[in-house]
C-alpha cells in the first residue's frame, strides 16, 4: 500500500515537473518568436535582391527608407547597411543635382553624412553643394567651411579636390584671402592640363567673388 502510494506521488511529481518545463519552453519560444518578428533580417541576405532591383530602377524613394530602417534595427549588419545607405544616398543626390533638384540632393547628402560622417567623399560633396549651390536660399557657408575643413584635414591638405571645395567654402563665407591661398595650393597639386576650371575659380576669388555652380 505504501509502495503504491509512493509510486503515485512520484508519478505526480514527474508530471508536474514535465508540465512546468513544457510551459516554460512554450513561453521562451513565444518570446523568441516575437523578438525575431520585430527584427529585420540582414539586408545583405534577405533584402538584397529587392533593394538591388530598386537601385537599378533608381527608385530611391523606396529603397532609402528601407536602408535607414535596416541600419537602425539590425545590429548584426549595421556597418554594411550604413555603407550601402551612404552609397545609395550619394548616387541619389548626384541624380537629383543633374535634374536641378538641389534641395532634395542636399537632403540625400545629409542622410549619407548621418550614416557615414567620416566619409571623405560625403564631406566633400556636401560641402561643395552647400558652398556653390545656384539657389541662394540653400547655401550654407558656415557648414560648408566646417565640412570642407574636416575633409581637407583628413587628407593632410594634400588633395586638390578637397582643397578646391575648401576654397569655394571660404569664398562663400567672405574669407577671400583664405580662398585664394587654398585655391593656389589646389592648382599646384593638379596636373597642368587639368587646371582650367580651378584657375577660373581662382580668378573669381581674386576679384572678391564666390563661385556658384550653374
Amino acid at each position: 500500500m505504501n509502495a503504491s502510494l509512493n509510486n503515485h506521488r512520484s508519478l505526480r511529481f514527474i508530471f508536474s515537473i514535465t508540465t512546468l518545463f513544457f510551459f516554460f519552453a512554450m513561453g521562451l519560444g513565444l518570446v523568441q518568436s516575437l523578438s525575431s518578428y520585430h527584427r529585420l533580417p540582414p539586408i545583405n541576405s534577405h533584402y538584397m535582391p529587392e533593394i538591388t532591383a530598386l537601385i537599378e530602377n533608381e527608385d530611391y524613394g523606396k529603397v532609402i527608407p528601407q536602408l535607414e530602417l535596416a541600419s537602425s534595427i539590425d545590429p548584426a549588419d549595421t556597418e554594411k547597411n550604413k555603407q550601402l545607405l551612404t552609397k545609395v544616398c550619394s548616387v541619389a543626390a548626384q541624380s537629383l543635382i543633374k535634374s536641378g533638384r538641389f534641395k532634395d540632393a542636399i537632403i540625400q547628402y545629409d542622410r549619407a553624412y548621418r550614416a557615414s560622417p567620416d566619409s571623405l567623399d560625403v564631406q566633400n560633396n556636401l560641402a561643395w553643394i552647400l558652398a556653390t549651390c545656384p539657389d541662394t536660399a540653400l547655401r550654407n557657408a558656415p557648414r560648408a567651411v566646417t565640412l570642407a575643413e574636416q575633409a581637407a584635414r583628413s587628407t593632410n591638405y594634400a588633395d586638390a579636390s578637397t582643397l578646391d571645395t575648401l576654397a569655394a567654402a571660404y569664398a562663400e563665407s567672405g574669407a577671400f584671402q583664405k580662398a585664394v591661398m587654398t585655391q593656389r595650393k589646389a592648382i599646384e597639386l593638379t596636373p597642368a592640363t587639368s587646371r582650367s576650371d580651378l584657375q577660373k575659380r581662382l580668378d573669381l576669388y581674386l576679384s572678391g567673388q564666390p563661385y556658384h555652380s550653374s
